[in-house]
C-alpha cells in the first residue's frame, strides 16, 4: 500500500469519528476566549525610553527586581486595542496553547492502530512500516500548518470586524510571516516529538505523560539553574517551548520604533520572556540556533522513529 492510500485512509477514519470534532471545538472555544479578552483588556502603557530600560536592566539583578521597577511606575496613559493590527502580537503568542492540541491530534491520527491491533493486520499482511510511519508523520504536520494558521488568520479576522484592521507600519507582513514561519517550524518539531514518543510507547497515556515531561521539566530545571547562576540562562536558547516565545518576540520592535519600548505589548512579553530566560528580542544566533533544533527534532525524530520502529516487535 503506498502512503497516498494511507493518508486517504486515515482522513476518511478521521472525518467519520467524532475526536477530531471534538477537538477542533475546544480549539474554536479557545480561540474566542482569548481573541475576546485580548480585545476587551486595558492595559496601562510605561513609557521607558531605551537608555532607560538598559540601565534598569544593569542596575536590577534578579527577574523579581527588573519587574517590581517597571510595575512600580506611574502609568502615563490607558491602552486598549484599537485594531487587528495592535493585536497582532497577542494573536502571534497564542501559538503556545497550539502545542496541546497538536498533541491529541497526533494521538487521534496515529493511536488507534496500537490499540485496535490493526497495525498488526497491517504488518502481517505486507503493509511497510516505513511507509506507515512516514504517512502518519505527513497527516499530523498537514493538521499541525492548518491548525495554525487557522488560528492566526480567524483570530485576524475576527479582530478586523470587531475594531477594524488598522495601519499596518511597512515592515509589518514581513514581521508577521517570520513569526509564522519560525512558530510552523517549532509546531513541526513539536509534532515529530509526540508522534516518536506514540510509536515507541505504542500507548496513548505513556505518551502524553512523557510528552508533557518533555515540555514542562525542563524549562523548570534550565529556570533553577538560571537563577543560580546567570549563565544557564542560555540554555533556553535549546528549549523549544522557550524558542516558540522568543519567536513571538521578532514582532516586538517595530510596535514603537520611537522609545515605546515597553507598551502593552512588550510588557506582556519582556515580563514573561525574562523570567523563562529568554531574551525581549531575538538575536541572529539565537535564530539560527532556533531553525537547527527545530529541524534537527523533526529529521532526527523521524529518522529515529523509522529505525526503531522497524525494529519494534508489535503485539
Amino acid at each position: 500500500m503506498s502512503i497516498g492510500k494511507i493518508i486517504k485512509a486515515d482522513i476518511y477514519r478521521i472525518l467519520r469519528g467524532k475526536a477530531i470534532f471534538i477537538t477542533l471545538s475546544v480549539l474554536v472555544a479557545v480561540l474566542a476566549l482569548n481573541v475576546g479578552l485580548s480585545l476587551a483588556m486595558t492595559r496601562n502603557v510605561f513609557r521607558f525610553a531605551h537608555e532607560d530600560f538598559g540601565r534598569v536592566l544593569q542596575e536590577a539583578t534578579t527577574e523579581g527586581e527588573i519587574l517590581d521597577t517597571l510595575f512600580r511606575q506611574e502609568p502615563s496613559e490607558q491602552f486598549v486595542f484599537e485594531s487587528a493590527v495592535e493585536m497582532m502580537p497577542f494573536i502571534l503568542a497564542q501559538a503556545d496553547n497550539l502545542i496541546w492540541f497538536i498533541l491529541a491530534a497526533v494521538i487521534i491520527i496515529a493511536a488507534p492502530m496500537f490499540t485496535s491491533g490493526a497495525i498488526k493486520n497491517g504488518i502481517s499482511t505486507g503493509l511497510c512500516r516505513t511507509k506507515l510511519y512516514l504517512s502518519k508523520f505527513i497527516t499530523t504536520s498537514v493538521i499541525t500548518v492548518l491548525i495554525y494558521l487557522f488560528t492566526v488568520f480567524a483570530s485576524l479576522l475576527v479582530a478586523s470586524l470587531v475594531r477594524g484592521f488598522g495601519n499596518p507600519h511597512d515592515l509589518f507582513w514581513g514581521e508577521v510571516f517570520a513569526v509564522i514561519g519560525g512558530h510552523t517550524l517549532v509546531l513541526l518539531a513539536f509534532n515529530s516529538v509526540a508522534l516518536f514518543f506514540l510509536f515507541i510507547t505504542k500507548r496513548s497515556g505513556a505518551t502524553i505523560g512523557i510528552f508533557i515531561a518533555f515540555n514542562l521539566v525542563p524549562p523548570f530545571i534550565f529556570l533553577l539553574l538560571a537563577n543560580w547562576m546567570e549563565g544557564f540562562q542560555r540554555l533556553f536558547d535549546f528549549e523549544l517551548s522557550s524558542i516558540m516565545r522568543n519567536f513571538t518576540s521578532l514582532f516586538q520592535p517595530l510596535v514603537d520604533e520611537a522609545g515605546n519600548l515597553f507598551g502593552a505589548v512588550n510588557i506582556g512579553f519582556g515580563g514573561l520572556g525574562a523570567m523563562m530566560g529568554g531574551s525581549s528580542v531575538m538575536t541572529t544566533e539565537q535564530i539560527l540556533i532556533a531553525i537547527c533544533l527545530s529541524a534537527f527534532y523533526i529529521v532526527g525524530g523521524t529518522f529515529f522513529g523509522v529505525l526503531l520502529f522497524k525494529k519494534a516487535e508489535i503485539k
